[in-house]
């Protein structure tokens, strides 16, 4: 949008320059475009059947008290690679620089069945990228009480 603001005026370099902010970096980063991306990367890489991607798109303190996801944890579904995600929307519930809490609405297709879940996730700035710090399925929160739920989303 930079670029297309500066090019509404008279065509000088100073235009130009001000066009220029958003590929130096410089223009403001919206918290919530930068957790939805970060959501729709993990099920794109989800349907790559890519582990290796979801794990490092998460906080290394996710990680710590979680542990990663494993192709393991799949098989009863059939496996990963026999799955596939499908956003059918994203939803920004809570956003500020410091977090959000995104909630995705996928259909899951598995060799046993096809439905319709809505995942949540909190995503952080960590390291100057922005990762999941917490990932609750729908089918994780089933077992969990809504204070359970509040005290993971750090609500």
């Amino acid at each position: 949008m930079a670029a297309l603001a500066g090019c509404t005026g008279n065509g000088d370099d100073e235009n130009e320059a001000e066009g220029d902010s958003g590929e130096n970096g410089d223009e403001e980063i919206d918290p919530g475009e930068e957790a939805v991306a970060v959501v729709e990367e993990f099920y794109a890489a989800y349907n790559d059947a890519d582990l290796e991607t979801v794990n490092e798109l998460s906080t290394q303190g996710y990680t710590e008290e979680v542990g990663d996801i494993e192709e393991e944890d799949f098989e009863p579904f059939g496996g990963i690679e026999n799955m596939s995600w499908t956003i059918e929307e994203t939803t920004v519930e809570r956003e500020s620089e410091e977090m959000v809490e995104v909630h995705a609405d996928v259909t899951v297709a598995t060799p046993i069945g096809e439905g319709d879940d809505v995942d949540y996730f909190l995503v952080v700035p960590e390291d100057g990228e922005w990762q999941y710090a917490m990932f609750l399925p729908e089918v994780v929160r089933e077992d969990m009480s809504q204070e359970e739920i509040d005290q993971a989303m750090r609500r």
